[in-house]
């Protein structure tokens, strides 16, 4: 599962689900897509992309 939060207001803005392989446009894209959706952003907008540790 990958989820993308609004820090200020620590919502969930983005997510997917589990996904059958390990590409990141099957996890992470799908979420920052979902995330720009759902939120408006402006110029200036920082996103930290912490891939962790796979377990």
């Amino acid at each position: 599962m990958t989820t993308v939060l609004d820090v200020f207001d620590r919502k969930v803005i983005g997510w997917t689900l589990l996904s059958g392989d390990m590409e990141a446009a099957h996890t992470g894209v799908v979420a920052l897509e979902r995330a720009v959706k759902n939120r408006p952003h402006q110029d200036g907008l920082i996103f930290h992309w912490d891939r962790d540790v796979q377990y």
